[in-house]
């Protein structure tokens, strides 16, 4: 794993349902999800205001429009 795929962050938010979980991260580039299972969010025991590290996977990344975009590319 690359370490250009791994951003730091604080947990801000966590949406736990009984067989997924949505964790919300504060990091320098902004805030960032990831959805994972319920399990392994008990697992790795992830808790509001802890520091997290997220591993990005190229092959798995979801784009969504901004909702105010500001530029185009």
């Amino acid at each position: 794993m690359s370490v250009q795929n791994q951003i730091k962050g604080e947990i801000i938010k966590i949406e736990e349902g009984d067989v997924l979980s949505r964790v919300y991260l504060s990091t320098i580039i902004g805030t960032i999800s990831s959805l994972i299972s319920s399990t392994s969010l008990h697992r790795l025991n992830l808790q509001l205001n802890e520091e997290a590290c997220a591993f990005i996977k190229t092959n798995e990344l979801i784009l969504n429009e901004l909702a105010s975009p500001t530029h185009h590319l």
